[in-house]
């Protein structure tokens, strides 16, 4: 399995805007820059 690994990396990501507990636990992150719902549409349309 150890062989199988790779190593990747990817840059800082600085996020501001926090939900409260109670939006964080609704919305699935604490970050609302996170935030995307699923909406059912394809992006390529």
């Amino acid at each position: 399995m150890w062989n199988q690994l790779t190593i990747s990396s990817i840059g800082v990501q600085c996020f501001e805007h926090l939900y409260s507990l109670d939006e964080a636990f609704c919305a699935g992150t604490i970050f609302r820059e996170l935030n995307k719902p699923f909406t059912g549409v394809c992006c390529d349309e």
